[in-house]
């Protein structure tokens, strides 16, 4: 990891989650803030800070042509990339309150949290996750928008359904702000419904950050650094470590989309970084390999101090081939 000079935005500076942001995009326009894995095209990208308002701002015209106003609910059911934090950046800047969804989540309680959250508009990524839901959210009567990033499915007669292209203006305005108090309603977070039907927990503005401010202070995380988000951001967890502390700081994210399909993508970009702490982590899980097949076997390595922590379990499938199962809680390289 890279010693500098600590870039740290205040809560005090920062007053709110999208002021956070667009406080970075004013420090380190040009320097990236996200690099993803992209199917189309089947490599990396890298977006910039000023690069990511510019989309917001475009997420945010479409958001206010749907008539959506301050204190209205709008519901992300994605995972993990950079059009998460788009989406939920242009909700919060126009006083919107974002509701998390877990793409695995049965269709019943995914319209229990939307019914009960009363949230407007739905963004989801694919037919893959409509199918489930249509019949669930037939009876959701405030629900009136439901944005799909992949083509919607054909021959379906919901006429809430809109693809991510139509929906999209060209151009946006500006990236607003609209919040100006920090102890503002951000997100509403549901349990996970275990001990009966899922509860919204009430976040404000503050509380993320907070937590993150506070987190930073004992955690070496600096601008240069690269962050592996594996946790869904719908975890609150990861929601700060993963979203807010990259901000906050300046570091780089790399967030994964399918922690298993992706997970021989996400060693070989890794590896790509040159990382020393991580090629040191693979040479000693390959030693283990060479040694024995394990199933489940969890390797736990501290680098610098007790909060540089790696966590990689993996299992094997076959004698031949080794798939990767990644549990970064904070994969700092």
């Amino acid at each position: 990891m890279k010693h500098t000079t600590r870039d740290i935005i205040t809560p005090e500076v920062a007053v709110t989650l999208d002021g956070l942001f667009q406080e970075r995009a004013n420090r380190s326009p040009n320097a990236i803030a996200y690099q993803y894995y992209d199917d189309v095209s089947s490599d990396w990208l890298e977006i910039s800070w000023y690069e990511m308002t510019q989309e917001i701002s475009r997420w945010q015209s479409a958001m206010i042509n749907e008539g959506l106003r301050e204190g209205d609910r709008v519901a992300i059911m994605l995972k993990n990339c950079p059009k998460w934090v788009i989406f939920d950046q242009a909700a919060l800047g126009l006083g919107l309150i974002t509701v998390p969804l877990y793409t695995a989540d049965r269709p019943e309680n995914v319209a229990h949290v939307l019914g009960d959250s009363g949230a407007k508009l739905l963004l989801i990524d694919s037919a893959e996750h409509w199918h489930p839901l249509h019949e669930a959210t037939n009876e959701l009567l405030e629900l009136k928008r439901i944005v799909c990033i992949k083509t919607p499915p054909e021959g379906d007669d919901d006429n809430r359904l809109r693809g991510i292209d139509e929906w999209l203006p060209e151009h946006g305005d500006q990236f607003h702000h609209k919040i100006k108090c920090k102890d503002q309603l951000a997100t509403i977070v549901y349990t996970s419904g275990t001990m009966g039907k899922s509860k919204g927990v009430m976040l404000s503005h503050y509380n993320l950050l907070y937590d993150s401010w506070a987190s930073v202070q004992t955690y070496d995380v600096n601008e240069g650094d690269t962050l592996l988000s594996l946790l869904p951001l719908s975890h609150t967890l990861e929601r700060m470590g993963g979203y807010c502390i990259p901000i906050m700081v300046g570091a780089k994210e790399l967030p994964t989309q399918d922690r298993f399909n992706n997970s021989k993508k996400i060693l070989q970009r890794l590896n790509q970084l040159r990382s020393l702490r991580f090629r040191e982590c693979l040479k000693e899980l390959n030693q283990e390999l060479k040694s024995n097949w394990i199933n489940n076997l969890s390797i736990r390595n501290s680098y610098l101090s007790s909060q540089s922590i790696l966590d990689i379990t993996y299992s094997n499938t076959n004698k031949k081939e080794v798939v990767g199962d990644l549990a970064f809680y904070y994969g700092q390289f």
